[in-house]
């Protein structure tokens, strides 16, 4: 081999390396680019899973909030339910002790009257006359008596009306609140996520390399717990709510009898009334929300402010608690007819039925559940 021929191929074994050479760089430039590339979108990913986790989080510590808030609107209107019931039981304590005091005084001008009479008459009866006066002052000490009482009532009523208007405004400002929330999280469920932003830079097909999920444990949270608790008992509290202020009572018809087949009494004086014969039928808008529940029926006596025992008819055992607090009974979904027997006399001239809704530990009174049956002697026509 001559020395031209070693030349020429030196000088292709140099050009070869040189091109080795430079595609090695090559490669290694491209998989630095590819690296680069791989590992800014990777922090771009994570950085958009981040923000929609986020976002996740914020709408259900949102859901939660409403939740509690409409649970804390719930117990409040129950409560300023429960109020109003107390609020009107008074007033119609207040009415009747209007209509006692309207009865003194009227008896009080009659015996005035009378004694004027006998004061001017020739033949007057000193000893009537001190009779019918001692009785018009025990009238008039029944006055002051009543007088007092409604007065007290009254008062009642008042404090009563001002811790209504303090709870309604209460449930007005959580209102606002909740609707607030509520806005933002109907924005926040129809915002789409952030994306990440596109790069351009050339992406290169590989592998992406393989990185293990860390599963994460979420860390027991106590006062988490105790929301869910909170918000499970205001939901019940809730449900109660719809029971007590939306159910109605579809009176059928209502019959006072001394007899349980006998005639129907128009008045009590001297009539032995025994038996209340009551055909109704709950309502609720919700009607699933009042089947299968307990309520407790009462006859209540409205001059005496008690409950009229519903008794068993045994003779057996006339002091039985039995019933003392009413006729309770399962709502069925359907009509009813309950006979309400009470053996002991009755002097008052007022009563009324009462219905309460019953459960573990509470006996709370149906908002429109009152009904009046007798009114100043006389049977209230049904």
């Amino acid at each position: 081999m001559n020395s031209l021929n070693r030349k020429v191929i030196l000088i292709s074994v140099s050009a070869l390396a040189l091109t080795a050479s430079i595609g090695l760089l090559a490669l290694a430039n491209a998989h630095g680019t590819l690296k680069i590339n791989f590992n800014n979108l990777f922090a771009e990913n994570e950085q958009h899973k981040k923000q929609i986790k986020e976002q996740a989080l914020t709408i259900q510590q949102l859901g939660e909030e409403i939740r509690m808030k409409d649970d804390s609107i719930a117990t409040l209107n129950l409560k300023v339910a429960s109020l109003l019931e107390e609020t009107e039981s008074l007033r119609n304590k207040v009415r009747t002790l209007d209509q006692k005091v309207q009865q003194r005084v009227d008896e009080v001008n009659a015996l005035t009257q009378r004694i004027k009479t006998l004061e001017n008459s020739q033949s007057s009866d000193l000893n009537q006359i001190n009779s019918l006066a001692a009785e018009r002052d025990d009238l008039l000490k029944q006055m002051e008596t009543f007088d007092k009482e409604r007065a007290v009532d009254k008062e009642k009523i008042k404090a009563l009306q001002q811790e209504m208007d303090k709870r309604n405004s209460l449930v007005h400002q959580l209102e606002q609140q909740s609707d607030a929330k509520k806005e933002r999280l109907e924005k926040l469920k129809t915002t789409p996520s952030p994306a990440p932003e596109a790069s351009n830079e050339p992406v290169y097909a590989a592998p992406a390399p393989a990185r293990p999920e860390i599963a994460e444990t979420p860390e027991p949270n106590a006062a988490i717990e105790k929301q869910k608790e909170q918000i499970i008992a205001a939901r019940k509290q809730a449900r109660m709510r719809e029971i007590v202020t939306a159910t109605k009572i579809d009176y059928k018809s209502i019959k006072l009898r001394k007899e349980k087949d006998g005639k129907d009494l128009d008045k009590l004086k001297n009539e032995g009334w025994r038996y209340t014969v009551i055909e109704f039928d709950l309502v609720n808008p919700n009607q699933e929300a009042i089947f299968d529940e307990a309520f407790i029926l009462q006859v209540f006596d409205l001059d005496n402010q008690r409950v009229v025992p519903f008794n068993e008819s045994n003779p057996s055992f006339p002091e039985s608690n039995l019933g003392a607090t009413g006729y309770q009974f399962t709502y069925e979904g359907q009509p009813m007819t309950i006979e309400y027997f009470n053996s002991q006399q009755k002097n008052s001239k007022n009563y009324e039925i009462r219905l309460y809704y019953a459960g573990k530990g509470f006996l709370l009174p149906i908002t429109s559940g009152n009904t009046r049956i007798v009114e100043e002697g006389s049977v209230a026509a049904r």
